[in-house]
């Protein structure tokens, strides 16, 4: 046997398992990596999240604050609109009538908002109790409450004493 020696068989052995650990650990490296990955983007969609809610929060009491605003400047032109007593013709009357109606659709949507929002809910809650004392007489008329929804109409007759009592 003259050629080249054949390579003792130990040493093939160590290069397998060489090769075996080093292709173990870059499995291991990645599997790290990409487990890193999926938690980093599960606590970014649970911040995205969070930040929304916070976000929409703010929105929606800006939008509130917003329309409460724009009824405030109709009654600011025209006090008696705060005042039914002071009403004296029927142009009053009919401004009245829509003054209402855009006040009780606006606490109508504060009691909807309130209710999945306790931020909201203690922020808003006593204007709608202030305003809706102010206008109960207009809701209790005629064929008014049909303009709303039942629950609501139920929340503000279980109130109103204490609305009364208040004022």
């Amino acid at each position: 046997m003259t050629g080249r020696p054949t390579p003792p068989r130990t040493g093939i052995r160590l290069l397998e398992l060489r090769t075996w650990n080093s292709l173990y650990t870059w499995d291991a490296i990645q599997s790290f990596i990409s487990t890193i990955g999926t938690a980093l983007a599960a606590t970014a969609l649970i911040c995205s999240i969070w930040f929304f809610r916070v976000t929409m929060k703010y929105v929606h009491y800006g939008d509130i604050d917003k329309n409460y605003f724009e009824i405030l400047k109709i009654a600011f032109d025209h006090p008696y609109l705060r005042e039914p007593a002071k009403i004296e013709t029927p142009q009053q009357i009919e401004k009245y009538e829509l003054y209402s109606l855009m006040m009780w659709n606006f606490l109508e949507a504060v009691y909807d908002r309130g209710l999945k929002d306790s931020y909201l809910k203690k922020t808003w809650y006593p204007i709608l109790e202030q305003e809706g004392a102010r206008n109960l007489g207009w809701l209790e008329t005629g064929t008014n409450r049909d303009n709303f929804k039942q629950d609501f109409i139920d929340y503000v007759m279980r109130e109103k004493t204490r609305w009364m009592a208040g004022k």
